[in-house]
């Protein structure tokens, strides 16, 4: 068994190990909070709660090595939210926003392309993943601007934007091209039986260009839902290859949050247990464990209840914060208004 990669940032330890099979799986640990976590089989499907490849990385890693917290933040123009942040979205690290489907994801994605834009005087980056034009994020965008004071010249020029699918017939191959724009060439093969993915990952050139994250001080993931999704079934057998491709992913992202001090959001949608609906289930990000695992940050948009209904009306939307490396998690949900071509705001 060896180490054949190993990445310090964002509060995680994530390594690439071989196993003595020959078998690779990403292996990591959060330390603040001393959880750990891997993508073989034994530990995927809950039978050990520590495997071996976390005892090797645990035996072998280098807690020195992990640099130090140099977040800046950018603050959103909506206080509550930013409040819950802990002063603004953070760059440096990862930022996961849960949803079901028209909640406002993307408009807080709008948002925060916007204030990334103004407040920090830094690009955005784009990585659209459910066949949305660049036009389309635009023409959203232009309904904002005056609330942020741009004008359209100045956010078409600030805003660089990376469709991973082009067409349906290439939405089976999202998770690997979006996979391909942050560094991984990747291969994968089914068994004869269709039962079982095997994958490969190949180092390459990142698609993402260099030049465009070196100005840039946000990347927005819109969504990470659809290539989980469209790549591997969610069949039970194939959760060690989705949680290997989603751990990949974060490695590189984590890797670029550091290199580039950028903040990396990814949207999600909410999986929602039908059998408690009408409870108080606000669901959990679509890709399990390993999404949970790699965000820094976890924040989850819900619908209004009569007594934000009572505050700001139809429009009204709560936050819930749900992870977050330094401040108190106590399940909350906060009040926001959803004004129309503003966005997020405590004003009614």
């Amino acid at each position: 068994m060896k180490i054949k990669d190993i990445i310090y940032g964002c509060g995680i330890v994530k390594a690439v190990i071989e196993s003595d099979s020959g078998e690779e799986y990403t292996t990591s640990m959060d330390i603040e909070t001393n959880e750990t976590w891997c993508t073989c089989p034994l530990y995927v499907f809950k039978k050990e709660k520590v495997c071996k490849h976390i005892i090797h990385l645990l035996d072998n890693m280098e807690i020195e090595k992990m640099p130090k917290k140099q977040f800046n933040n950018f603050l959103t123009g909506c206080m509550t939210l930013d409040a819950m942040m802990g002063n603004g979205f953070p760059q440096g690290t990862t930022v996961a926003v849960y949803a079901e489907s028209g909640t406002g994801k993307t408009i807080l994605s709008a948002q925060l392309a916007l204030a990334c834009i103004k407040n920090l005087g830094e690009d955005v980056i784009i990585l659209e993943t459910e066949g949305n034009r660049k036009q389309d994020y635009l023409e959203l965008l232009y309904k904002f601007k005056d609330r942020w004071e741009l004008t359209e010249k100045d956010i078409s020029d600030h805003l660089h934007f990376y469709s991973v699918i082009s067409g349906f017939e290439e939405k089976e191959k999202a998770m690997v091209k979006l996979l391909n724009m942050v560094g991984y060439d990747v291969d994968i093969s089914q068994s004869k039986k269709g039962d079982k993915y095997s994958i490969t990952f190949r180092e390459r050139k990142p698609l993402l260009k260099s030049k465009d994250l070196e100005k840039s001080g946000l990347i927005i993931v819109d969504s990470l839902t659809e290539p989980i999704k469209s790549t591997i079934g969610h069949k039970s057998q194939n959760l060690p290859a989705r949680s290997e491709l989603i751990a990949r992913m974060f490695s590189k992202l984590i890797s670029i949050a550091i290199e580039y001090k950028t903040c990396i959001v990814l949207n999600h949608h909410a999986t929602i247990n039908p059998l408690q609906m009408f409870g108080r289930d606000f669901g959990k990000p679509y890709g399990g464990d390993e999404v949970l695992y790699n965000s820094k940050y976890i924040l989850a948009i819900i619908d209004s209840d009569m007594s934000a209904r009572a505050k700001f009306g139809k429009s009204a939307r709560r936050f819930m914060l749900l992870k977050h490396p330094f401040n108190a998690v106590t399940g909350e949900l906060y009040a926001v208004n959803l004004k129309k071509d503003y966005g997020y705001t405590d004003d009614e």
